[in-house]
């Protein structure tokens, strides 16, 4: 059986490897095309590399390659799965809702060092054959003639695009292999099915001594002192993982009369099969864990950490306990959904009547790649009061409005179409509860809600939340439930529901469920 299996397994994963090199080959083309290599110069093209390759556009390639893998894969483990079993435990729709609904985690969770790797590595080989092109005394016009050709041409960083294929496959289709055992219904055993030949490693890491070890579903392999959850497992060393082309098979686990165990007759159910998926932080159906933030120490930490999500950060002289707010606001949003912003964090630039701005770029009309967020000065440091005072305004203007227009509603001379017009009126005032989400810290909703605005950006969410919202028969007059600010579009409301439902502010459980759906939806949760 495990013969048949490594050998099975060998033909599959070539297969999954020359399409995974085609969708990272054709990946690192597009970032390439979208450099601007003629406006560089001499001083400035190490910068230019830095700024412009998109850590996200290579994330999103990773999406595409554990997707198309990982959905073949797992279909045809849990095909075994039910041969062995004799049963047909196993479905496609249960393994495709499990693994959709985990795959953004556990990349996010386990593949962010690998990716920030591959960037580098990337970086380097264009800025090499930039400098290469300089010392032999090119000017910067020629060699971007040099580089654009070079980037149309078929082998364009085959090699290193073939490299990283064969280590993500590995890993994509033994994860997807895990998930598949996840939904079965039954008892797994997972073994270690080493490749057998000149090339399986030796030496510090043992893949040939790994050969046929076999392990409880949810335990981990020990692989020459370091603990895997299957071959290619993120966590584990480079040479431990890179180009390693072994594989998982899963073994249905019996009791000693040679019974099938299933997970329903266990007392203590299995967990923690699915490997390395962290905990998502917004409240209530997706499981938030507030306490979970750490302050930073000193300014320069709170900044440092902020670099994780934009190349610049620039609130000079603003408090510590300030910062930490914000920086809370980034790394339950930002971090959780993985969200990297192209040009900077830090107060706004130009005058502007709102608290916060994020910025995006268009692409085909449509607001995309999140660009900035920026936090106006004076509120950042007196937020709290402000928010107070905006709220006292609103109230009391809310009082003045309602008694303006329940008096027009009184006049005799109305004709019944203006009627309608105050008494909707009146009816949309009272059903708004608030102007905007205040929470209780002022400067963390801001950011917060600023933050979600980024996530719409990056995976165009407003689109699908406008329809789970239909679906959920909430209209555009509903949308004041949440706040006036909300009411006034689409984005806003997204905005808002995240702003309440990360700050435990409570609002209709159709917008709940409609935002929650939107985040399974475009695979953040």
């Amino acid at each position: 059986m495990i013969g048949q299996y490594r050998k099975q397994w060998l033909k599959w994963h070539n297969g999954y490897e020359r399409s995974a090199r085609i969708i990272f080959q054709r990946a690192f083309k597009e970032i390439a095309q979208d450099i601007p290599f003629d406006r560089m110069t001499v001083g400035t093209y190490k910068s230019y590399m830095q700024t412009h390759v998109s850590k996200e556009k290579i994330f999103d390639s990773y999406v595409k390659v554990y997707s198309e893998v990982g959905t073949k894969h797992g279909k045809r483990v849990g095909v075994q799965i039910n041969k062995q079993i004799n049963e047909k435990n196993f479905t496609v729709d249960g393994f495709l809702n499990e693994f959709q609904k985990t795959l953004i985690k556990f990349l996010v969770t386990n593949e962010g060092s690998r990716i920030t790797s591959v960037r580098q590595s990337y970086i380097k080989y264009l800025t090499q054959i930039m400098s290469k092109g300089i010392e032999e005394g090119k000017t910067i016009s020629v060699i971007a003639t040099d580089v654009k050709k070079l980037i149309k041409s078929r082998n364009f960083y085959r090699w290193q695009a073939l490299r990283i294929a064969r280590t993500e496959t590995t890993a994509a289709s033994n994860y997807a292999a895990t998930v598949s055992s996840s939904v079965s219904g039954v008892l797994m055993d997972k073994v270690w099915i080493s490749a057998l030949d000149e090339r399986t490693r030796q030496g510090r890491f043992n893949h040939l001594e790994m050969n046929q070890k076999r392990v409880h579903l949810d335990k981990a392999f020990n692989v020459s002192g370091e603990k895997l959850m299957f071959p290619g497992d993120p966590k584990g060393s480079g040479g431990n993982v890179i180009n390693c082309r072994c594989s998982v098979a899963q073994v249905v686990r019996r009791d000693a009369d040679g019974n099938i165990m299933r997970i329903a007759d266990v007392e203590t159910p299995v967990r923690n099969i699915i490997p390395n998926i962290g905990t998502n932080r917004i409240i209530r159906n997706i499981d938030l864990d507030k306490n979970k933030f750490t302050p930073a120490k000193t300014i320069k930490e709170a900044e440092d950490r902020m670099l994780k999500f934009a190349p610049k950060v620039d609130f000079k002289g603003l408090p510590l306990d300030k910062q930490n707010e914000i920086l809370n606001a980034l790394e339950d949003v930002l971090g959780k959904f993985n969200v990297t912003l192209a040009q900077d964090i830090g107060f706004q630039t130009k005058r502007t009547g709102s608290w916060g701005t994020a910025g995006y770029r268009l692409e085909n009309g449509v607001p995309s790649n999140p660009q900035f967020i920026r936090i106006q000065k004076t509120y950042s440091k007196n937020a709290d009061k402000l928010s107070k005072k905006n709220s006292e305004v609103f109230y009391r203007n809310k009082e003045n409005r309602l008694k303006r227009w329940e008096e027009m509603l009184n006049r005799t001379d109305l004709n019944d179409d203006r009627k309608k017009y105050y008494s909707d009126k009146i009816k949309l005032l009272k059903d708004t509860k608030r102007w905007t989400i205040e929470g209780e810290r002022s400067l963390y909703t801001t950011t917060v809600h600023e933050a979600f605005h980024t996530v719409d950006y990056k995976y165009n969410a407003r689109k699908i939340f406008g329809e789970q919202l239909t679906k959920n028969k909430l209209n555009r007059g509903d949308w004041y439930q949440v706040s006036e600010y909300g009411g006034s579009q689409l984005g806003e409301l997204w905005a808002e529901v995240g702003a309440a439902m990360q700050t435990g502010t409570k609002i209709p459980s159709g917008f709940e469920k409609a935002f929650i759906d939107t985040l399974k939806i475009i695979g953040a949760i």
